[in-house]
């Protein structure tokens, strides 16, 4: 009956609620990652020593230690460990003057498109560890 189809559609959403809810209690919570390539904490995710690799791009920080050949000591990209690399990806750039500026107003359509092309790998292939906040300053 058309009661029996609602009470089973209302419990389907309850489930999915729960379910939902208990994923986001699992979440782990941002993990603060330095903006700046100046600041103290960023050199801590630039895998040295074994040490995991942080990567930002659009906010986001990507764990890319299971690539530690490519961005990695001595790896091509080697340049973006710790950092906020947004803007570099956009320019299809290693330069080290490029990596943690986070600048995209003047960025072309087909600089965007390749940010967005490179953010879609990320997300497919690396876990999101957190997103990238501000350093607090010392006074």
């Amino acid at each position: 009956s058309v009661l029996e189809i609602i009470l089973i559609v209302f419990i389907l959403f309850l489930v999915y609620r729960l379910i939902r809810n208990i994923l986001d209690i699992l979440r782990p919570p941002p993990v603060p990652v330095p903006a700046a390539a100046s600041t103290r904490g960023a050199a801590a995710f630039n895998g040295e020593n074994g040490a995991a690799i942080y990567i930002c791009v659009k906010g986001v920080v990507f764990d890319m230690s299971s690539g530690r050949d490519f961005y990695g000591p001595g790896g091509a990209y080697a340049v973006f460990a710790g950092h906020d690399a947004t803007r570099a990806l956009a320019k299809m750039s290693v330069d080290a003057a490029v990596v943690n500026d986070r600048n995209t107003a003047d960025l072309t359509a087909d600089e965007l498109d390749a940010l967005n092309g490179w953010f879609t790998k990320f997300q497919s292939k690396y876990p999101v560890v957190g997103q990238l906040v501000e350093a607090k300053k010392d006074n």
